[in-house]
């Protein structure tokens, strides 16, 4: 679980206003000024995520936040908080409302501040959980503030004054130095949640999972070759793995499938539209090469980039994919295909630095040796210049290939046709693909379409040739793809020779790209934007 990727999510002050639960839940109790607040701030690595405030009763609504497939319920505070009779009452109602509604409560944490017995209030919540069979634990606040033998004593005490003390689990917490955090976390860790596709179990993570379980590291190996060498769709057909080792994965993890919804085909490509498991489609395009077959998947449904001349942000980003998704669109195209797959470009819909946790797994699931095995040299990703994360990407310790998005040589001509370029100036994109060919000594690909009239002169490419200078940067000219609807029109052959001529004229390595199926809707995202937009027309 990513605590660090927390936000809140919403709140409601009456419990007829509360949705059903659309996910697990995990809701923090306790008397007001307990340090409910504190304690979720904590947990999440934030300092005023959940508010905080030295005076009682600062939390009046039921607030909610998200933290990946878990919500945290921030309960208001009950006993000694200056309000009104009546609000005490609608709190309690809220509250109490909360606990006896049939919701998807996986677990409360019951804060009771250690220094002192617990209240009449704290003892009553802790028989109601008790009694409404809601699993819970005791979460015992401002530990710092005791000596040892305090503590001690205080511990020594509880077991008398909280009811079946001895079968309750007690944690001793501190927000100023951080004391039961991590024992805090392993606890909302280990509650169950949705199964996984298996297909996004990195080889680190397996192995963590078998150590953590008292198998060998080493036996990793077999299930990698089960899943990628003998293609096993199945716990069933995972022959190499033991047992054991199966019925531990098959407890956390399935197999996850894409569902083919339409192909297109010509002699060298084959453009695939993939139906995910919650009705979300990508685009997935199979190239036929001499030297062998290329992928180019998607990492996102949809994309939130929003380049003008691209057919994948036509339609806004539905959601990011899991890395087994990513996995899997090979896995697919090569059954189906009944090839191998040797070369892979990350480049279809969607922006990779946008879900660059689920990139980096992915890259790590492809290239480990036992899997899939393809070499970081035979892997390009692409970027539209998201500069802080071609940075991070660069100190990856397997690097592979970039190709940067760049399609103009100025900054006006960058923004007309890529809203990211007011975030990122193209002199910073420029020197970010120059700091990741320096550190990586990876290749990194400038990508330029060339659009009539826009982009294209010869002064373009003399604009281009100054901003590139000596770096070891490649160009790569792209003619058009157009869309029915759109605004840009493919460059001239003329016009693209003339540019590519301008280029090698002031000693810039520039190639220009093969094109592949020109016929089969071949502007990116065009297949899967035909589709979507065909689906929602009015009769």
């Amino acid at each position: 679980m990513n605590f660090n990727k927390a936000e809140f999510y919403t709140s409601y002050g009456l419990f007829s206003q509360i949705p059903k639960s659309e996910k697990a839940e995990i809701a923090f109790s306790g008397r007001s000024n307990v340090g409910k607040s504190s304690l979720i701030n904590k947990i999440l690595n934030r300092k005023s995520l959940a508010r905080v405030s030295s005076m009682p009763g600062k939390t009046v609504t039921i607030n909610f936040y998200s933290v990946d497939n878990i919500y945290f319920a921030d309960l208001p505070g009950y006993g000694y908080a200056k309000v009104s009779k009546s609000e005490k009452q609608r709190w309690a109602g809220l509250v109490e409302g909360y606990l006896a509604d049939d919701r998807n409560l996986t677990l409360v944490f019951q804060l009771v501040d250690f220094r002192h017995p617990p209240t009449a209030d704290d003892v009553m919540m802790i028989n109601f959980l008790i009694d409404n069979g809601i699993p819970f634990v005791v979460v015992l606040t401002k530990a710092d503030k005791l000596s040892k033998k305090e503590r001690a004593a205080r511990r020594e005490s509880l077991m008398n004054e909280i009811p079946c003390a001895e079968d309750i689990h007690m944690i001793e917490f501190s927000a100023m130095n951080g004391e039961g955090v991590e024992e805090i976390r392993e606890i909302i860790e280990d509650i169950e949640q949705p199964m996984t596709d298996i297909y996004s179990l990195t080889y680190e993570q397996a192995e963590k999972l078998l150590t953590e379980n008292g198998f060998r590291a080493t036996q990793c190996v077999n299930i990698f070759r089960d899943i990628y060498k003998r293609r096993a769709a199945g716990f069933d057909e995972m022959t190499l793995t033991s047992a054991d080792i199966k019925a531990l994965l098959s407890d956390k993890y399935f197999f996850g499938k894409l569902k083919i919804d339409e192909i297109l085909q010509s002699v060298d490509t084959s453009k695939y539209l993939f139906e995910l498991s919650d009705g979300c489609r990508v685009e997935t395009v199979l190239m036929r090469q001499k030297f062998g077959n290329s992928i180019c998947i998607s990492t996102q449904s949809g994309c939130n980039m929003g380049c003008k001349f691209c057919c994948s942000g036509r339609l806004r980003k539905q959601r990011d994919l899991t890395a087994g998704e990513m996995v899997s669109q090979i896995l697919a195209v090569e059954k189906h295909q009944n090839i191998t797959i040797s070369n892979i470009t990350v480049m279809g819909i969607g922006e990779p630095f946008d879900n660059y946790d689920a990139l980096c797994d992915f890259l790590d699931i492809v290239t480990v040796p036992g899997g899939i095995e393809t070499g970081t040299k035979h892997i390009t990703v692409s970027t539209c210049g998201l500069c802080d994360k071609m940075k991070l990407f660069a100190e990856r310790k397997e690097p592979c290939n970039l190709a940067v998005s760049l399609h103009a040589p100025d900054d006006e001509i960058r923004n007309r046709l890529m809203p990211v370029n007011r975030r990122y100036s193209i002199s910073q994109v420029v020197e970010s693909a120059k700091y990741y060919v320096e550190r990586t000594n990876r290749k990194v690909l400038l990508e330029y379409i060339l659009l009539d009239g826009i982009n294209e002169s010869r002064e373009n490419a003399r604009q281009l040739a100054a901003l590139i200078g000596n770096a070891r940067l490649f160009v790569n000219l792209i003619p058009y793809n157009p869309s029915p609807d759109s605004e840009f029109k493919r460059s001239s052959e003329e016009n693209i020779t003339a540019f590519y001529d301008e280029l090698k004229k002031n000693r810039i390595n520039v190639t220009r790209r093969k094109e592949f199926g020109t016929e089969l809707s071949a502007a990116c995202g065009q297949l899967r934007s035909d589709r979507i937009s065909g689906e929602h027309k009015v009769p």
